[in-house]
């Protein structure tokens, strides 16, 4: 199978939507200094480094329920419509951070961006197994793991100061899962495949049955601990350095 034109664009698709989770995963870290003091005025020290954990937490944990989450709406109602509801879902609640007008409203936002990030994690991977060709499939999907949009994020810091206003770069997500939904197509193999999943699927198939659970438990330690380490690593190395 050749690469198409519209290989190309659902490769595009996949990349920014990917590189823009990138970006805004790292945004309130960079913000978080400014962001906190904002909403909360004149507090003690150890008030502002408990809220500022709440909110890099809570994007963590909104990460974990969206790449669970939206796996099931893409195995459900389909790959197109995974990419499309997790990707539009960020970037909604990175543009709505920056209208908060007190710290909890950033939290709730906070989770639904993680959310919306940690379902572009499966989602976008998903589709674009099922749709590249064979040849070249591995390199493309590594290219999406490349992380542009978490350097993008002090890039923004440096050229915009309010960290209000540095969340208005959700507009642009926004704007790419808006023209997903008239771009991308269903995944042939996700068409072809659903309702024989449906006939076939028995106890001994789902996730959770016994001859899996060696491989989920091993599988969910390795890459949860790389994913917890990681995520510690981006969330709050910039904080520290910009405090």
């Amino acid at each position: 199978q050749k690469v198409t034109s519209y290989h190309w664009l659902l490769f595009t698709v996949c990349f920014l939507g990917t590189a823009f989770a990138g970006t805004i995963s790292t945004l309130m870290s960079v913000y978080l200094p400014v962001a906190v003091k904002d909403l909360l005025g004149h507090k003690n020290s150890d008030e502002l480094n408990n809220i500022s954990a709440y909110i890099n937490a809570i994007f963590i944990l909104g990460g974990a329920f969206g790449g669970f989450i939206c796996g099931i709406i893409s195995d459900k109602t389909g790959r197109k419509a995974g990419v499309i509801v997790s990707i539009g879902c960020y970037a909604l609640f990175t543009i709505l951070t920056g209208y908060m007008p007190n710290w909890w409203g950033v939290i709730i936002c906070r989770f639904f961006s993680g959310f919306g990030l940690g379902g572009v994690l499966v989602t976008t991977v998903t589709i674009m197994i099922e749709e590249w060709p064979q040849k070249t499939r591995a390199i493309f999907i590594g290219i999406l793991s490349i992380p542009v949009g978490i350097f993008s994020a002090g890039v923004i810091d440096y050229f915009v100061s309010s960290w209000r206003q540095g969340f208005l770069v959700g507009i642009i997500p926004l704007g790419i899962a808006i023209l997903a939904v008239f771009l991308l197509r269903e995944s042939a193999i996700w068409k072809y495949n659903r309702h024989e999943i449906a006939l076939q699927t028995t106890a001994k198939e789902t996730l959770f049955a016994v001859s899996h659970r060696k491989d989920l438990i091993i599988g969910s330690l390795i890459f949860g601990t790389m994913l917890i380490g990681l995520w510690a690593i981006f969330s709050w190395i910039p904080t520290w350095i910009q405090s």
